[in-house]
């Protein structure tokens, strides 16, 4: 289908939880100084070298002052970006112990017996714990910038499973690309390009496998942001997932188009054996009739000729009604857009449906309860009262009772229920999920083909129902008898 360009853009969304900048591991960077990370290793230091002169003015023999240093150098390590710190403070540990500590004290000696294997000890150490405590710091980062990653994820499939068209799917990655680049992004549809006034740094594809649906474009002001490697990952997988839920809606939207068109034809083939089901006793009819007519002539008296005629007259008024009937029934192919719905009194489109039977049929008897409220819906009139007519007329051929059929009409709220009750054996169970499928004849009566009366068939009448956002089910009552109930809103969906 053919259609203008549609770019989706978005502004700078704020993230509910900033995702962490996403720095690469350049040697460089574990190196850098800053003042402030400075400041707190030196403060944790004095600290240090407090506590181990407090020790020892307090006892004669202090062997724990190197304990004190190597857990400064711990804590240095945990609170500070990098390894520069931590190696500083090992060496720093090892020359204040010496100086401050080792005799003679407040001078540097590092030629004393043991002292130089000790101080290299104790400078080891040191710098080992501070290099474990960073690379655990490390660890401890990556570990959390990838559960937010996967957090990021587990949001961004929650939103797409929301939606159900492209240009929302869209819509959702371009949203959580700004959150991540800090800047608008837009997507454009294969095929279909920006404006060239458009400035863009980089153009993501959004494909997978070797379908392309389109492409991401990223503005020229985050080109510098982009030469991070985590943040362009990150952006690659955003425009990934959108491709693949691009390509599921594909499927999904194919899926439905190939069921559409199979109960289309199911409805059509459906709607064929109705009406060679249907048409075949008032056709049998009508050519008897006027066989005997044409053969026997003025032999007929004059009543038994009225009483043909009369015949052919009905069976043929039936045939047009019945022709219009399916005129009608063909709008419900082209989707419930199709059906013309006006507001009708409920008990006016019973009594309709309702008269035409008994017409047919004055020796059936038939009991109408319907609500003493005017219920007014919106309907096809015609279809409903096909409906009605179907379901009394099948009542009439398979209940095999001479007790009448009940018609009940419910309020059920913000519905009406309708009711047609026969009290006859029933309907077996094991058709009671088939039942709408498609047209034979009833299962409480093998010679059904035999009777005129079939109408358009359950199956048209669940079609017509569904037009008209309704539900059509059946069921077998306490005592006897089969009840088909089928419920109609009272307001057009996604109206008040």
């Amino acid at each position: 289908m053919n259609r203008k360009l549609k770019r989706i853009r978005t502004g700078v969304v704020p993230a509910e939880t900033p995702l962490p900048e996403m720095e690469d591991d350049r040697l460089w960077r574990k190196f850098r100084l800053e003042w402030r990370p400075l400041l707190e290793s030196l403060g944790v230091l004095v600290l240090a070298t407090g506590a181990a002169a407090l020790l020892d003015s307090l006892f004669e023999q202090n062997n724990n002052v190197s304990i004190i240093y190597t857990l400064a150098v711990v804590i240095i390590a945990s609170i500070t970006p990098g390894y520069i710190y931590g190696i500083i403070a090992s060496i720093i540990s090892v020359v204040g112990v010496n100086y401050f500590f080792a005799l003679p004290k407040f001078a540097f000696n590092f030629t004393q017996t043991g002292y130089p294997i000790t101080f290299a000890s104790l400078l080891v150490v040191s710098i080992i714990m501070s290099t474990l405590m960073t690379r655990y710091r490390e660890m401890a980062h990556i570990a959390q910038m990838r559960e937010l990653r996967t957090k990021a994820l587990y949001d961004l499939t929650n939103e797409f499973l929301a939606v159900d068209d492209a240009e929302s799917f869209a819509q959702i990655a371009c949203e959580h690309l700004s959150r991540v680049c800090d800047a608008k992004t837009c997507y454009a549809p294969e095929q279909e390009k920006l404006p060239e006034d458009v400035p863009i740094c980089i153009a993501l594809p959004v494909e997978v496998r070797s379908h392309r649906f389109g492409t991401i474009y990223v503005p020229q002001q985050t080109c510098a942001a982009l030469a991070n490697e985590g943040l362009l990952a990150q952006m690659k997988m955003i425009v990934s997932q959108l491709a693949l839920a691009l390509e599921r809606n594909q499927l999904i939207q194919e899926h439905r188009r190939v069921q559409l068109q199979a109960e289309a034809e199911k409805m059509r083939s459906n709607l064929l054996r109705a009406v060679s089901h249907d048409l075949r006793t008032p056709l049998t009819s009508i050519q008897g009739a006027s066989a005997t007519i044409l053969e026997s002539g003025d032999q007929l008296g004059r009543e038994v000729s009225g009483q043909l005629v009369k015949d052919i007259h009905e069976n043929a008024q039936w045939l047009i009604r019945m022709v219009e009937n399916l005129l009608s029934v063909t709008r419900i192919s082209d989707g419930p857009a199709a059906i013309k719905k006006e507001p009708e009194v409920v008990e006016e489109v019973v009594a309709q449906a309702v008269g035409q039977v008994r017409k047919r049929f004055p020796d059936k008897a038939i009991n109408v309860r319907v609500p003493d409220e005017m219920l007014l819906i919106p309907m096809d009139a015609m279809l409903i009262e096909q409906v009605l007519i179907n379901l009394t007329e099948n009542a009439f051929f398979h209940a095999k009772t001479a007790e009448a059929v009940e018609v009940t009409v419910r309020d059920a709220g913000d519905s009406v229920a309708f009711e047609v009750r026969d009290h006859g054996a029933g309907i077996a169970q094991e058709r009671m999920g088939t039942i709408f499928e498609g047209i034979g004849a009833d299962p409480r009566d093998a010679g059904g083909d035999a009777h005129r009366g079939m109408g358009i068939g359950l199956s048209i009448c669940r079609a017509i129902l569904r037009a008209h956002q309704g539900t059509i089910s059946v069921r077998n009552a306490e005592d006897s008898g089969a009840v088909f109930e089928f419920i109609l809103p009272k307001e057009e969906a996604g109206h008040e």
